[in-house]
């Protein structure tokens, strides 16, 4: 049976999460640490984040509150066979201790967890929202011989089911895991580990942390779950410190459009013209071919890096993980990051940029996703969120220039179109751009920079 989250939650209790929707660098953090700082001595928290050097931040800005974090083991722990992080985790939950901890722990949580949670009647602070979708790890052959013999069934929701009393032992990490998440399919040929939402109502109080909420995954999948939330902000004070606000008392204008510098050359530009071109599927289809796109993508980064771009500068480029090696050349095969980095500012002060990849949701997942919300999923703003909190992990997070190099003409309209809603102040809205989609029997590439 997939996890519903009624065991250990108050019914009572209709948690209303509070989304702190701002920009990258906005204070969001800072504006945690002075609400942790100020609480009375009472209150509990569990502070979620991405990065290691999040978790020191929070251990020293806090020290009042004594926060302790699990153990940073050499190994990481398989998520079902590996307790030894959940153990201590749990220990501290039941020690009533103010945690600090990962995302990747924090979707490991157990029956258990939202147990201690609730009865430790803690406040959540997730900073970043959680990749709500994991892949499923066990083969798709077995996974369709189980839906096809009647073992697993799907409800109306895409949620699987068990529909057996199951006593054996070669599916049995199947059973445990979709004890504590649930499975998920939208054509029983893809499978996905969707992380259960009800651990949020097992929380006093919940704040995330985020920019543009309502265009993530876990906005419909708090619908899904009857979770609601509100916006709000945070600003400055008299006294230098940052404190959390009302949406509407936040002045949400801010003019980057003269410190964007986008490579305006066509033929740098060209392989990325069509709507879909640069997209993981692209990558897929011109490695198959032997179509060469990959190679001249890779001559283009390396000639805008070095004749496109003003100064000197550190270096902070992207493409899809599978094909790193097949882009990186000389003098920027350092500082590669994923493209949906977010939370970090170790690249601060890289100032040339390359971003070569045209961002799509997995169209199973998107499915999904439109099947659950109260609305359809806003796909281009998705990626255009994505490709903003890229950049801020550079220079243009502390308002220097950066120079960026994006051949990918969706993703430069969808930039440019948010860019222009910022500076009204609009930057929370929906972003759309047409681009041509490929003619038919169109073939290619220019192999000539």
């Amino acid at each position: 049976m997939p996890y519903d989250g009624t065991k250990y939650r108050k019914a009572e209790v209709a948690t209303i999460v509070k989304v702190c929707d701002m920009l990258p660098g906005g204070g969001k953090t800072s504006a945690s640490i002075s609400l942790i700082n100020s609480a009375g001595s009472n209150e509990r928290f569990v502070f979620i984040t991405p990065y290691k050097t999040e978790i020191a931040r929070i251990v020293e800005k806090c020290g009042s509150r004594n926060f302790k974090a699990p153990p940073d083991l050499r190994y990481p722990i398989d998520y079902i066979m590996g307790e030894s992080k959940l153990d201590h985790l749990h220990k501290l939950l039941s020690n009533r201790e103010n945690v600090v901890s990962s995302h990747s722990l924090f979707i490991r949580s157990t029956e258990e967890t939202r147990r201690l949670i609730q009865e430790g009647g803690y406040t959540l602070i997730l900073d970043e929202v959680v990749d709500v979708f994991q892949p499923c790890e066990f083969s798709t052959g077995d996974m369709f011989m189980l839906l096809d013999k009647g073992v697993l069934k799907r409800d109306s929701m895409g949620v699987l089911v068990w529909d057996y009393e199951y006593e054996g032992e070669t599916f049995r990490s199947i059973i445990e895991r979709s004890e504590v998440c649930n499975l998920i399919t939208s054509n029983d040929q893809d499978f996905f580990w969707m992380f259960p939402m009800d651990i949020f109502k097992c929380f006093k109080n919940c704040y995330v942390l985020t920019y543009m909420f309502e265009y993530q995954p876990l906005r419909p999948c708090f619908e899904s779950a009857g979770i609601k939330y509100e916006l709000i902000g945070c600003r400055k004070t008299a006294e230098e410190q940052y404190e959390f606000c009302l949406a509407q008392e936040v002045d949400r204008r801010r003019d980057l459009r003269g410190l964007v510098k986008v490579v305006d050359k066509e033929k740098r530009n060209d392989l990325g013209k069509y709507r879909t071109d640069l997209s993981m599927r692209w990558y897929k289809k011109d490695t198959k071919s032997g179509a060469e796109g990959v190679s001249a993508l890779k001559r283009h980064v390396c000639n805008s890096l070095r004749s496109d771009m003003d100064g000197s500068g550190d270096i902070m480029w992207t493409t899809f993980a599978d094909y790193k090696t097949a882009v990186k050349g000389k003098g920027y095969s350092k500082n590669y990051l994923s493209f949906n980095q977010r939370a970090t500012n170790e690249y601060r002060e890289c100032t040339k940029i390359a971003y070569t990849v045209n961002v799509f949701m997995n169209p199973h997942i998107l499915h999904h996703l439109n099947k659950i919300g109260s609305k359809p999923f806003h796909q281009d703003t998705w990626a255009t969120s994505t490709l903003v909190q890229f950049l801020f992990r550079s220079a243009i997070r502390d308002g220097r220039p950066i120079n960026l190099f994006i051949p990918s003409a969706r993703m430069r309209k969808l930039l440019k179109t948010w860019m222009e809603n910022l500076a009204s102040g609009r930057d929370l809205e929906p972003v759309e751009v047409s681009v041509p989609s490929k003619p038919r029997g169109k073939r290619g590439t220019k192999k000539e920079d």
